[in-house]
């Protein structure tokens, strides 16, 4: 089972990578290519994008540091 749960954890990281790919490339320079009020809707998004990111680092971080799965 330790094994399992250790895939599981790991598997979060590609999660967490497209979420900074998403916060640090694209919604920045479209918010530079657009009208003010549709940059500001994307300065909306990428916010709760690095919000985002930010929950699941921490979570990862717990999960790795929880070791297993609770006993049943």
């Amino acid at each position: 089972a330790s094994d399992v749960y250790k895939g599981q954890v790991e598997a979060l990281a590609p999660a967490l990578a497209e979420e900074r790919d998403e916060t640090q490339a694209p919604y920045p320079r479209m918010a530079r290519e657009v009208d003010a009020e549709t940059a500001a809707v994307f300065s909306g998004v990428i916010g709760a994008q690095e919000v985002h990111a930010q929950r699941l680092a921490t979570l990862v971080g717990r999960l790795r540091a929880a070791g297993g799965d609770l006993p049943a």
